[in-house]
């Protein structure tokens, strides 16, 4: 599918249907936040990629930079360390600790163009 909005592409690999036995209110706002900051921080016509497994559910996006990824999810902390005030937050620290109460594992990590968002399950 393609988002018109920013002509972005969505593409998806679903191996297997999967039951989650899980809160579904707080599981789905952090996915909701994940494709949405997904769709709002990648580039005009690149790509955005969901899996889901039984293992794992990932989404990755286009980036335009390498976003350093190995203190994001502090409370508080830059991803973009090219800028000085370009965003600090906590979603990224609430998500991690909120799919740790649901036993869920956080992954977040990054190449030269792609950020990965991983939630092992």
């Amino acid at each position: 599918k393609t988002l018109s909005k920013n002509k972005i592409i969505l593409k998806t690999k679903i191996k297997k249907w999967i039951i989650l036995k899980t809160n579904l209110e707080i599981f789905k706002r952090i996915i909701e936040n994940f494709l949405e900051n997904s769709i709002k921080f990648t580039p005009k016509s690149w790509k955005i990629f969901i899996e889901l497994s039984e293992e794992k559910i990932l989404i990755s996006n286009s980036s335009k930079i390498k976003i350093e990824t190995e203190k994001i999810t502090n409370a508080f902390v830059q991803w973009d360390s090219s800028k000085s005030s370009e965003w600090a937050g906590l979603w990224l620290y609430f998500a991690k600790k909120a799919l740790k109460i649901l036993w869920y594992k956080l992954k977040i990590f990054s190449d030269e163009k792609i950020f990965f968002v991983e939630i092992k399950i």
